[in-house]
């Protein structure tokens, strides 16, 4: 009788552990879909609002290159603006490029390079005149700007320098005059 009942419980606890596996299995089911269609959605989304992002960027392009080129057309038919419009054909034919910004930055480069020789020339021979435009040249040399140091750095540079003050300070001290 015990055998009887105790096969019964089993029945029963292990038709209840199938059943307690197979709402788990399907709530993870469940669980997997509802992510990934959450997933699908956002990633959607994303995808719409960056075709919206490059289609304004596009037109705003567009009305950008339709107002130079009105601006273009104004300029070029207006006869007030002669005279610098002379001065860009002449820069433009100048530099043989239609780029000035291009021929502009390689004009400071080779201004730079230029500085920079002179400066150094400067430097290695101290007895050799300078003529005054090179000298004028160099009197316009550009900064060079460095990155500024961490706060951490300049601390210990700070003190790797108090620290070489202070030794020089004691051997001038102990030292016999």
């Amino acid at each position: 009788m015990t055998d009887f009942r105790y096969s019964e419980q089993q029945k029963y606890e292990n038709l209840r552990d199938e059943q307690k596996n197979a709402d788990a299995n399907r709530a993870s089911r469940q669980r997997d879909e509802d992510s990934s269609r959450m997933y699908e959605q956002r990633d959607a989304d994303a995808m719409r609002y960056y075709q919206v992002q490059a289609e304004q960027a596009k037109t705003t392009y567009e009305q950008a290159n339709a107002l130079a080129a009105q601006r273009t057309l104004l300029y070029d038919n207006d006869p007030s603006y002669g005279g610098v419009k002379r001065g860009l054909e002449q820069q433009r034919a100048k530099s043989g490029s239609d780029n000035y910004y291009v021929q502009h930055s390689r004009d400071v480069a080779s201004q730079y390079a230029q500085q920079q020789t002179l400066y150094e020339r400067a430097l290695n021979e101290p007895d050799r005149q300078l003529t005054t435009q090179q000298l004028q040249t160099l009197q316009k040399r550009p900064r060079i700007s460095f990155p500024r140091k961490s706060l951490r750095t300049r601390i210990s540079d700070r003190h790797l320098w108090n620290r070489r003050l202070m030794r020089e300070l004691h051997k001038l001290s102990t030292s016999s005059f």
